[in-house]
């Protein structure tokens, strides 16, 4: 399969981007921006995700959501190796469930197109308000005219938290208000989340709790009752009747 362009750190040539940005503090060498990444047809495009911002492989690889599906960290108690999966694998396990090809289904996206971890991940309103203006409504509105019916998810805070104060949508809402719904903004289904590495941070905690400290837990096999990746995908099927109708109506 031919990779999409933007997956090769280059900007869509109908998404405005400068990925040379340096308008806000997070702009700088190491940290992005990193553009959002989709197919080259944007007609091809079923779902749009807007998470937080890009992390270290996102950066590295300068496109949104990189795949890691085998890290291993060391639990300094149990002196043992535990897998933990990656934000990135997490959300395009989640689409492949959905139905969907992450690289040529979704375009995938981030509210700040820097990375904040240099500065503890905290984020000023005025700083999110510089990206969103400058890079984010443009996006989201490019997308919208090309298809005013796409399904959006926004996963995590400050993707909310730039759709909030972007689009004037869900006003002062948290997300745990919000999960498992459809919401609707100019004719497009909405669908709000915790970002993928909240609950892949959960997962791994809670197979240190529960399970023998030599076993290598697999996070994406069968989700245990009521665990994380339980929760997660609970919390995405509101988007299975929008983005792949008839797989939908089979599991009813």
């Amino acid at each position: 399969m031919d990779m999409p362009l933007t997956y090769s750190g280059k900007a869509h040539p109908q998404i405005r981007m400068d990925l040379g940005c340096r308008a806000c503090p997070f702009g700088k060498d190491g940290a992005g921006p990193v553009g959002g990444a989709g197919p080259d047809d944007l007609k091809a495009v079923r779902l749009l995700v807007v998470s937080d911002y890009p992390g270290h492989y996102e950066v590295q690889a300068k496109h949104p959501f990189v795949s890691k599906p085998a890290v291993y960290r060391v639990n300094s108690k149990q002196k043992v190796h535990l897998r933990w999966m990656n934000a990135g694998e997490a959300l395009r396990t989640a689409l492949r469930i959905l139905g969907l090809n992450g690289y040529t289904d979704c375009w995938l996206t981030n509210a700040l197109k820097c990375s904040p971890a240099a500065d503890s991940g905290k984020v000023k309103e005025n700083e999110l308000d510089v990206c969103t203006k400058l890079w984010f409504y443009d996006e989201v509105m490019t997308l919208h005219e090309v298809n005013p019916q796409l399904p959006i998810w926004l996963a995590g805070g400050q993707a909310l938290a730039a759709f909030r104060r972007t689009f004037k949508l869900f006003h002062q809402t948290s997300i745990n208000d919000l999960r498992r719904q459809v919401h609707w903004w100019m004719g497009h289904p909405v669908v709000v989340t915790w970002n993928p590495a909240a609950y892949c941070r959960s997962e791994f905690r809670e197979a240190k709790s529960h399970h023998h400290p030599v076993e290598v837990f697999p996070l994406f096999s069968e989700p245990l009752p009521l665990s994380p990746w339980e929760m997660y995908l609970r919390d995405i099927q509101p988007l299975a009747s929008f983005v792949n109708p008839a797989t939908n109506n089979t599991n009813e």
